[in-house]
């Protein structure tokens, strides 16, 4: 690439005349001091040897010839014609430019070197100036700008070129909005200039851009060149350094250093540093706990201070170390009352010269604890393996016996029908011992020597009878299958009784095959083991089909979410109540009919493989019948808007639908105050804990039974409902969930009163021998006297809040309700009720009673309820 002497500032700048010619003597550039001479331009200028004086044209060809051949430097006199037409009388020095092969001429007007003094001196300054500026500039890697003040640029050097990605034909259209980022351009006009306009040089950071505009930092220089006296600008130089790659490594070692700091304080062991005066340099954050202070504490403090019975026999320890060089590794040692394996290595510094030791602390004390279980442990299975009250052995995959308990040895015995010892079966085989069940012994110890899993309940015979054998693998330490360890046990009569039993059940079975009911049962695993004639007959689906079938329940409820309706609802029944009578659902038959069946179930009854009995009748007319009936929706809106019980219903946003009238007449909110509003629970519950605590028992919660809250009402008080929602089990189309609430506020205060030991009521009451108790309009126990819950052998509040069933047998529950709710509804009849029944104990003892109820009807609330008084009989 040939020089380009018009970018070259020192060139253009120097306040000598000068040029350049080839070895031709053809000019090639001249500086800016010639337009002093009136040759603003180098078009203007012939030739060089043509503006010398006619009399001085032959000195200075002879010069330049002199010049090439020696490649000296030369001088001469020469008068230089000005454009004007007079002549200056000019001390030229000619100088060979080796680098280049170029002539450098260096002129110096009379008056100039007078007041020089020494223009020999200004020559070699120039040479020096354009070689340093060759050398430095032009090879360094630091990229080199310069620039006018205005923005213009005259030079960047091949470093710029290559780290901004241009050439150096585009340096005329260059300029700093083609590489500076916004932010460094920003930069430039409100920092650097400002600066230079001062005199004063900037150094920094700046983002730069390449023309592909990736973004890279650069650490950047720049300074004001101005003339001697500073009066007046001529360009600005600037230097820039890529350090990109510096910061990722700055960065990268500084996330070096932060993940050493994590794991030196997060590592499970005490880490100290020590010089060789005993004292600590660094300590991490484990062994700063142990010692309770922080690790900036610790540094500085003497061992003798931390542990002064000990701190010189651990100082010759580290002097030792320091001294020979050699580690210490491993030794066990007691400190603080805990057991430390420790180890000191030589801590070197940069020089490589030991100034101190690292020691590392590791706690043992749960290790040695853990040891000393294990011995315990293995003790402990020494003897329960030879306790044991099943025959265990170990065998190798070649069937040898590598050890057994006395209960194998005993059994083994009994079956050869002479004396064994557990010794004296090591090293035998199963051809030793059993020959006739030798194969199937075999085979079955194969299966799980070769499987790797456990073969559990295989039942074999033996001399004796029947084995009952579990298998499972035999491992070493490395988790490799050796063989198989064998747990025997002789179950001969079990096997012969279950012989028995099977028999007789096959002909249970025949019978209930024949019942004219449904009759299905499950089994322990959820498979049907029994689906008698009249499922078949009824649901048109053999037993064949459904029998131990995984799927099918799938065949009888296709819909998936309502065979899983099914499945939780009668989960939930058996789970709460151990079964449920006449639960209706709806069964899809082969031919693809639906039947409505009424199941009902006990498990109370259980035989060994018969887990769970359901009966079912086919109620399908029935059911249809009901179905017309409730199809009428605007009649069961207006039952549910009338009936005298709080009766409420919501969408899946919370927000209520329906809010009958008893909600209004016990709240004071009208349906339009509520229905539709997000502010509903607001109002009812203005507390917000409480509020949210109700929308989680009431809202989400899957079942919610009497779950008393209380309600803010519109005149300001306060009354206590009792809300039960179980609409996840019992869905009404149309509503995402609805509840019903009773209002106990009187109840209550009832209660309250009756409860209250300290009452005048409450002390008569109980010091009475007759048996009384008060039920409300739901047949809950508000209040009992002590001779009745004695005589039911109950603690009176163990029966309060819990329901009349609770003292009668199971097979009145339903007789029970139907009478008295036929009672208690029929307010204009006799308000008196008595009826001999049994009635039965927590300790399940049946008692004969004639009870007596009267019907108490409260004015102020109109609420009513039942007191009971009670009779044994003989």
């Amino acid at each position: 690439m040939a020089f380009d002497w018009s970018a070259n500032i020192f060139f253009q700048h120097n306040p000598a005349l000068s040029c350049v010619l080839e070895a031709s003597g053809e000019l090639l550039a001249v500086n800016l001091r010639w337009q002093l001479l009136g040759y603003p331009s180098l078009e203007l200028i012939d030739s060089w040897l043509g503006l010398f004086h006619p009399a001085d044209q032959t000195l200075a060809a002879q010069t330049l010839q002199q010049v090439i051949e020696t490649q000296h430097v030369q001088s001469f006199h020469g008068r230089l014609r000005r454009a004007s037409g007079d002549y200056q009388s000019v001390l030229w020095q000619v100088n060979w430019q080796e680098e280049i092969a170029h002539i450098l001429c260096v002129g110096f007007e009379q008056n100039d070197v007078i007041k020089t003094g020494n223009h020999l001196l200004a020559v070699e300054n120039l040479n020096t100036q354009l070689k340093l500026f060759k050398t430095i500039v032009d090879i360094s890697k630091i990229a080199v700008e310069i620039w006018y003040i205005e923005g213009q640029y005259v030079y960047t050097n091949a470093a710029h070129q290559l780290l901004f990605k241009y050439n150096a034909d585009d340096l005329a259209h260059l300029n700093q909005n083609s590489y500076y980022s916004p932010e460094a351009y920003r930069c430039l006009l409100e920092e650097i200039l400002p600066c230079l306009s001062e005199h004063i040089f900037w150094e920094g950071e700046l983002l730069m851009q390449e023309p592909s505009g990736r973004l890279f930092n650069t650490r950047a220089r720049f300074e004001l060149v101005t003339d001697d006296e500073h009066r007046q600008s001529s360009f600005v130089v600037g230097m820039m350094r890529d350090i990109s790659e510096h910061q990722a490594l700055q960065d990268a070692l500084r996330y070096e250093h932060h993940q050493y700091e994590t794991i030196f304080h997060a590592a499970p062991l005490a880490i100290l540093y020590k010089d060789d005066q005993n004292r600590i340099i660094r300590a991490n954050r484990y062994a700063a706990e142990l010692l309770e202070t922080t690790p900036d504490r610790l540094m500085g403090m003497s061992m003798y201070d931390l542990s002064p019975d000990q701190g010189e026999l651990h100082y010759e320890e580290d002097l030792s170390v320091i001294h020979t060089g050699q580690s210490i590794l491993s030794r066990v040692e007691e400190f603080y009352e805990r057991q430390w394996s420790v180890s000191k290595i030589p801590y070197y510094d940069s020089d490589n010269k030991i100034i101190g030791v690292i020691s590392f602390a590791i706690d043992l004390t749960e290790q040695v604890s853990k040891e000393h279980q294990l011995k315990y442990e293995l003790d402990k299975y020494k003897t329960v393996f030879q306790a044991a009250p099943v025959a265990i052995m170990f065998k190798d995959k070649q069937g040898k016996i590598e050890s057994a308990n006395y209960q194998a040895s005993a059994m083994i015995s009994r079956a050869l029908g002479q004396p064994l010892s557990p010794e004296m079966l090591i090293g035998r085989y199963d051809y030793d011992l059993f020959p006739k069940y030798t194969e199937q012994y075999r085979a079955d110890d194969l299966i799980s020597i070769n499987s790797g899993q456990p073969r559990l309940g295989t039942i074999g015979e033996y001399p004796r009878g029947y084995l009952q054998n579990d298998r499972i693998p035999y491992r070493d330490e490395k988790n490799h299958v050796i063989g198989v360890i064998s747990f025997a046990q002789d179950i001969t009569r079990q096997v012969r009784a279950q012989h028995a039993l099977q028999e007789r059940a096959e002909s249970l079975r025949v019978s209930l095959e024949c019942l004219p009911i449904m009759l299905c049962v499950f089994d322990d695993q959820g498979q049907v083991v029994l689906w008698n004639k009249e499922c078949e007959r009824v649901t048109g689906y053999s037993a064949a089909t459904v029998l131990h079938n995984a799927s099918a329940f799938d065949l009888l409820f296709p819909d998936a979410a309502y065979r899983d309706e099914v499945i939780q609802t009668a989960r939930l029944m058996i789970e709460r109540y151990d079964g449920f009578r006449n639960w209706e659902c709806i069964m899809t038959c082969r031919d693809g009919s639906e039947k409505t069946i009424a199941w009902s179930v006990s498990t109370e009854v259980k035989l060994a493989d018969f887990a769970l009995w359901l009966v079912g009748q086919d109620v399908t007319e029935h059911q249809h019948t009901l179905e017309q009936v409730l199809l009428n929706e605007e009649r069961f809106r207006a039952v549910v808007e009338n009936m005298p019980i709080m009766l409420n219903a919501y969408n899946a946003s919370g927000e209520f639908v329906v809010w009958n009238r008893e909600c209004e007449k016990v709240t004071g909110y009208l349906s339009a105050d509520i229905v539709r509003r997000k502010d509903a629970l607001m109002l009812l519950y203005p507390k917000m804990e409480y509020r949210e605590e109700v929308r989680r028992r009431l809202f989400n919660e899957d079942t919610c039974v009497h779950y008393e809250t209380e309600v803010t009402c519109k005149d300001g008080t306060h009354r206590i409902i009792s809300w039960s929602n179980v609409s996840r089990h019992y869905p009404i189309f149309g509503w995402y969930g609805w509840m019903i609430g009773e209002d106990v506020t009187s109840l209550k205060k009832i209660e309250k009163i009756f409860n209250s030991h300290d009452s005048l009521l409450s002390r008569a009451l109980d010091g009475v021998k007759t048996s009384i108790a008060i039920t409300d309009g739901s047949g809950r126990f508000i209040y009992v006297n002590r001779a009745w819950a004695k005589l039911f052998d109950y603690a009176v509040e163990d029966l309060l809040d819990r329901h009349f069933n609770t003292i009668l047998p199971s097979h009145l529950h339903g007789v029970f309700l139907s009478h008295y709710f036929s009672f208690f509804l029929n307010l204009n009849s006799n308000n008196h009720f008595s009826k001999l029944d049994q009635a039965i104990t927590v300790n399940k003892k049946i008692l004969a009673t004639i009870f007596t109820g009267s019907l108490v009807k409260m004015q102020d609330t109109a609420q009513a309820y039942v007191a009971w008084t009670l009779e044994l009989q003989p």
